[in-house]
């Protein structure tokens, strides 16, 4: 039997796409992607604490921290415009990671707070980053709260994205960027990221979603995400051992690397990185519609 649609409740949905082991269905009605069976909380809650899952790989994360640095000012630069317009200078980040963005933005002079379910990166942000995040939300209201790439590990998307719209005092805005896998063939998507990526958006889903909860001035921007999709494939072939590269640099001595071979390193992988952000955030604005796999940058005022 057919499950109901997690969106529209229609029974209506087929079979889509599946991926390690996991299926994911298409509603015929209005087009959302789901995975089913979903995950139980005690199956989410133990994806969070994994280091090497298909999404979280803490360590990694939290050494590449130039790198993420970077791809929040990125972001900051995307959503500044309707963050000037917030009420007051407070933002509540849900699953913020380690903390970059929020500490970008309070070096722009605003108080922060986050919520994250990877006790390592609570650790990080509380002890590194000095930033006031914890598994659940303070209880207080914010002029702005902002969820990236977020929305798909949401246990109930549109009943939690009510409980925010009711922590943004009156005229807060809410900043949310999720993927457009539900509007392209999974071809174009490739890896969706199951089981933790419990569903999967499209431009009038999302659209439709934030009007029934009480969301105004809803705007979509698109950036494509292929050409860095494209280039991470191209990179990772090139790594393969049929290409006989070592991990360590052609030519270099075997053992521990000395301080210029680790510094070369750090600075070939900052160059990538900053590459790898430009195909998403500067090539990305080419073919940035429906018919291209896409990041979406969503913002709505309550």
């Amino acid at each position: 039997m057919e499950p109901a649609c997690r969106m529209c409740a229609s029974g209506d949905a087929a079979p889509h796409h599946e991926e390690a082991g996991h299926r994911y269905f298409k509603c015929r009605g209005c087009g959302f992607v789901f995975l089913h069976p979903g995950l139980t909380a005690a199956e989410l809650e133990k994806l969070y604490q994994e280091e090497a899952g298909a999404t979280f790989h803490h360590g990694a994360e939290i050494a590449a921290s130039h790198e993420k640095d970077h791809e929040a000012r990125l972001r900051l630069q995307v959503v500044g415009s309707i963050l000037a317009t917030a009420p007051e200078k407070s933002a509540l980040e849900i699953g913020c990671s380690a903390g970059y963005l929020l500490s970008r933005l309070r070096d722009q002079g605003w108080q922060v707070a986050g919520t994250e379910m990877s006790d390592d990166y609570i650790r990080y942000a509380r002890e590194t980053m000095k930033l006031e995040v914890g598994r659940t939300p303070p209880d207080r209201r914010f002029g702005a709260v902002l969820l990236f790439n977020v929305l798909s590990h949401l246990p109930d998307p549109e009943r939690d994205l009510a409980a925010l719209r009711a922590r943004l005092v009156p005229g807060g805005v809410l900043v949310l960027e999720t993927g457009n896998a539900a509007e392209v063939a999974p071809e174009r998507v490739g890896h969706f990221g199951a089981p933790e990526h419990l569903w999967h958006f499209s431009e009038p889903t999302l659209h439709s979603m934030l009007g029934r909860i009480g969301f105004r001035d809803i705007v979509v921007r698109r950036f494509n995400v292929e050409w860095q999709r494209g280039m991470i494939r191209k990179l990772g072939a090139l790594r393969g051992p049929s290409h006989g590269i070592a991990p360590a640099e052609a030519g270099a001595p075997t053992g521990r690397a000395g301080p210029s071979t680790a510094l070369r390193a750090s600075l070939k992988r900052r160059m990538a990185n900053r590459f790898l952000l430009w195909l998403r955030f500067g090539m990305g604005r080419l073919r940035a519609n429906p018919d291209h796999f896409c990041t979406l940058f969503v913002t709505a005022r309550v």
